[in-house]
């Protein structure tokens, strides 16, 4: 992360910039840093300030590396470092030209006398000392302010987008019709489903063992996973999918190991529904930034025994954010067809729509905006993916922030990130809690507080 103390370190001694950085072991590091802080001392007691910028940002240069293992502190300590070395450099200037006008003011009768006795030359030196001080003052403030701007742009930028994802897309990113009542039944509005339903040149669907059997008192687990990355909601989303499994007698999954970190964490969610479904009739998987406020809600009037998968629709196609899969073996098969699309893994952003695992589900279903902005070979199943999976308006399962509405079964913060989405994810989870005071008490596992500021704010979020 650039600092301040880089900027002004690289900018005053070329010399010591290729000691440092041709020299990476720990005892050389210890030795050089020794030798400086000896010059450092000498510095002082001879009061040769260039040389004292030198040392100063090289000792800041020294704390900046030796602790980027503590990202929070690093920030802190490289921030608060930098002020102070600015005000202190911005003192010492002050200082020297209070001195120097006293020299002026004492030398100015000669001038009046004998102006002969200032030379082109003086005068000259006295006008580039000026200047000098007038660019390094210039300096200081652009750092100051390109500091503050490296540190605190992105939480502005996170606000920004996250209030526009939570209110302005409602107005200007067209407005999803929802039925009213929004009942699992219905599929998603005409215009967020892929035409045609049957794709051309492809396999014909195979809808072998459907319909289901419905199961009148199926055994139901919910997944939740997470990463460091989220560490700051992490505890609070999955307390809060353990209470309303506890009021329904579902199983709470939560499965820290299975996280693989070849690939992004969401990838993740394909090992742990697979290595779970066998266990159970049906599993609803949810993203760790959903938060469940409808505890009256049951996911036996959700799922659909003439499918094997549901999920919502929004103006992006499928979101994989909240996903109800049925244990059949075509779902078993589907889970590692997903996974085993490596070559979508590490692609660019650029290149790819999407992120993570939403990619492989998007080209398994052949989805129209994944035809129409990415495009390649097509997934001969594909026509069975869309015959197998239903789609259904968002406001079921999968309400996203700027088209929640009270009565909702949860709400789904896509899309947001950093401090906003924390904060956005504590408010709505007090909600969740005030809304179970009702039904009793929580059980231990469920009892959690919401996130604080201080794990919003410095947090991993």
């Amino acid at each position: 992360m650039p600092s301040f103390c880089n900027v002004l370190f690289f900018s005053t001694s070329k010399k010591l910039r290729r000691e440092f950085l041709t020299n990476t072991d720990e005892e050389t590091e210890k030795e050089i840093f020794l030798f400086f802080v000896r010059d450092l001392n000498f510095n002082l007691n001879n009061k040769s300030k260039k040389r004292l910028w030198t040392d100063l940002c090289f000792s800041l240069l020294f704390l900046h590396k030796n602790l980027s293992d503590w990202p929070i502190l690093l920030l802190l300590v490289d921030f608060f470092l930098s002020v102070c070395l600015s005000v202190c450099l911005l003192c010492a200037d002050i200082r020297l030209k209070r001195e120097r006008q006293k020299k002026t003011e004492s030398s100015s009768i000669v001038y009046v006398v004998m102006p002969q006795l200032l030379t082109p030359r003086h005068r000259l030196r006295r006008k580039s000392s000026f200047l000098k001080r007038q660019r390094r003052r210039q300096f200081f403030l652009l750092m100051l302010v390109a500091i503050g701007i490296w540190n605190f742009l992105p939480g502005f930028l996170h606000v920004f987008t996250g209030m526009y994802k939570a209110h302005g897309r409602r107005y200007f990113g067209g407005y999803i019709k929802r039925p009213t009542p929004c009942k699992a039944e219905q599929l998603a509005p005409e215009y967020l489903l892929d035409k045609p339903k049957i794709l051309p040149n492809l396999d014909d669907p195979d809808l072998s063992n459907l319909p289901g059997q419905r199961v009148h008192h199926p055994k139901v687990g919910i997944i939740v996973i997470c990463d460091g990355n989220v560490h700051s909601i992490c505890a609070s989303s999955v307390a809060n999918k353990q209470a309303y499994a506890d009021r329904h007698g579902y199983d709470m999954i939560y499965d820290e190991k299975i996280v693989d970190s070849s690939r992004p964490a969401s990838w993740s969610k394909l090992l742990a529904m697979r290595k779970y479904l066998p266990k159970y009739d049906f599993l609803l998987y949810l993203d760790v930034d959903t938060v469940i406020v409808n505890f009256d809600v049951q996911l036996e009037d959700i799922v659909d025994y003439e499918y094997d998968q549901i999920l919502a629709a929004d103006r992006n196609g499928l979101n994989c954010g909240v996903w109800m899969i049925r244990n059949t073996e075509w779902s078993l098969w589907f889970l590692d067809e997903m996974w085993s699309q490596s070559q979508l893994v590490g692609a660019a952003p650029w290149q790819m729509l999407f992120h993570f695992e939403q990619r492989a589900f998007h080209y398994l279903y052949q989805t129209n905006i994944w035809r129409q902005k990415v495009g390649g070979e097509q997934f001969e199943k594909a026509n069975t993916v869309r015959a197998r999976t239903k789609v259904v308006n968002a406001c079921v399962f999968n309400s996203q922030l700027a088209f929640y509405e009270d009565g909702d079964f949860l709400i789904h913060l896509a899309g947001l990130k950093g401090v906003y989405k924390c904060l956005t994810f504590r408010r709505y989870y007090k909600n969740a809690l005030n809304s179970l005071e009702k039904y009793g008490s929580l059980s231990v596992e469920a009892d959690e507080l919401p996130p604080s500021l201080r794990e919003c704010f410095f947090g991993n979020t």
